[in-house]
């Protein structure tokens, strides 16, 4: 999902749709983002997607597309160099890095890569502690990633090879992680718990409850935060909630 100041997009599959914010809410369009590069016949591999930009993921090139603009840029990273699609999977993308799960080494710890896809340079990563557990990691600044082993996360930064702050708070498995912003951490656990945590100061800033919210059906779930709201993804279907001033139950 993206808005701006006067739409709101939706991506799903390899197609985008466009709706007015403005009262009727009337569509400007849909979208298959094959039908902008009719050229290219390769199959559409992975689909991300980072505010505004879409990242296209196929065999032998990438595309990033503008859902507002339509503005296609091409970018030189080749997904078959690292593998094949069923031992390389791509974990995040923040507009101008991916991330990537490598699982192409048997007998052997998973490896991670961060990739600027501008310059095509990437790092390998293969010193993370537990790293064949992790069950979510997401990128998280300029030189760092979060990522869940059961109910802890952790900051690795990449760079120096070091853990910056180990978060325990969560009793359950965490699902979901929102690392977008500069220092705030959002993490949803199965037993419908988010919280908060200050990626500077290595606490936890927030705790909220979610009742009546499940996860038994083993989805990809999602967490995003924005403001003061929350949204989430769950068995019953996608919420979004106020966080109050005083209290922690919404």
């Amino acid at each position: 999902l993206y808005l701006d100041d006067d739409c709101g997009y939706v991506t799903y599959l390899e197609s985008c749709r466009g709706w007015r914010r403005a009262r009727p809410h009337s569509q400007i369009g849909h979208v298959r983002y094959r039908d902008l590069e009719r050229k290219n016949t390769q199959v559409v591999k992975h689909v991300l997607q980072h505010g505004p930009w879409v990242c296209i993921l196929y065999p032998l090139s990438t595309t990033l597309v503008h859902v507002a603009h339509h503005e296609l840029i091409q970018r030189p990273f080749k997904l078959f160099d690292y593998g094949s699609s069923t031992d390389v999977a791509p974990c995040d993308f923040d507009g101008e890095r991916l991330l990537l799960m490598d699982r192409t080494r048997l007998g052997s710890a998973p490896m991670v890569h961060a990739i600027h896809l501008e310059s095509n340079e990437h790092i390998e990563i293969d010193e993370m502690p537990a790293i064949s557990r992790i069950t979510v990691i997401k990128l998280f600044t300029d030189d760092s990633l979060v990522y869940s082993v059961g109910n802890t996360l952790r900051v690795f930064n990449y760079k120096t090879k070091q853990i910056r702050h180990t978060f325990r708070g969560h009793h359950n498995e965490i699902v979901a992680l929102d690392c977008r912003h500069s220092d705030t951490i959002a993490s949803l656990s199965s037993d419908a718990v988010i919280k908060l945590w200050s990626g500077t100061a290595g606490t936890c800033v927030r705790t909220l409850s979610l009742p009546g919210a499940n996860f038994f059906m083993a989805y990809p779930y999602y967490v995003c935060m924005q403001d003061n709201r929350v949204a989430f993804s769950c068995d019953e279907g996608v919420y979004m909630v106020e966080m109050e001033p005083l209290s922690d139950e919404v």
